[in-house]
């Protein structure tokens, strides 16, 4: 099983958000990106490439 800290773990945290926004899901589109950013500043560091990815993301998301 893989764990919450596992690359393919946290792309699918960030396709499923993409997912709730094509849905129109928006509240769940930030509470999912919340959960990956936390866990890819947790496993990866601020610096990494997602890690950017999803906080900007987030940051779109928010501005929604």
């Amino acid at each position: 099983m893989l764990g919450a800290g596992d690359m393919d773990t946290l792309t699918t945290r960030c396709n499923l958000a993409t997912a709730y926004y094509t849905a129109g899901r928006l509240a769940d589109v930030v509470v999912a990106l919340q959960r990956a950013l936390r866990n890819c500043e947790k496993y990866l560091g601020a610096d990494h490439q997602l890690t950017q990815t999803v906080r900007e993301n987030l940051d779109a998301a928010t501005l929604a």
